[in-house]
Formats: structure tokens, C-alpha cells, sequence
């Protein structure tokens, strides 16, 4: 993985990678993070990210279909897996 934080403190701006986005708003800074929903890489990664820079806030964007299984686990068992 190539990330390069290092530990001024003026790491925040610092912190680069080709799939990191830092977004400096009037209200403060977004870090937008590509990621892919099976990809242990991406999960280093967002968690890499939360540890350096440590927001106050973390937002995940999902799909419909993501946050229905989030939220009800068990559903998958009520599929027709047959259709």
C-alpha cells in the first residue's frame, strides 16, 4: 500500500494516496476514500486513514441492497434461490 503520513504535525496534509481525495471545505476537511466492498486492501486502507487522521466523523455510503443485509442478517435465508 502506498501511503506516506509521516508524524510532523503537519501530517494531516501529508497523508497521500492515489485513492485518498482531500477535500478542504469552509466548514473543514473531507478525506473522500475509494474503496472496493471485497477488497482487504480497501479495508486497510479506510482503516489506515481513520487511524492518521482521526475524524471526528465517519460517513459510509452503501447500496440498497448492502444496507438490507446490514440491517436484517438473517434475510438471505428467505431468498428464492431457485428463481
Amino acid at each position: 500500500m502506498n501511503i506516506t503520513p509521516d508524524d510532523s504535525a503537519q501530517s494531516e496534509q501529508n497523508f497521500e494516496h492515489p485513492h485518498v481525495e482531500r477535500i478542504d471545505l469552509p466548514a473543514g476537511t473531507v478525506y473522500l476514500v475509494g474503496t472496493a466492498h471485497i477488497s482487504r486492501e480497501s479495508v486497510e486502507l479506510a482503516r489506515t486513514v481513520i487511524e492518521h487522521i482521526k475524524p471526528s466523523s465517519v460517513a459510509i455510503e452503501l447500496c440498497e441492497s448492502r444496507l438490507k443485509a446490514i440491517q436484517n442478517p438473517e434475510g438471505w435465508k428467505n431468498m428464492d434461490v431457485v428463481q
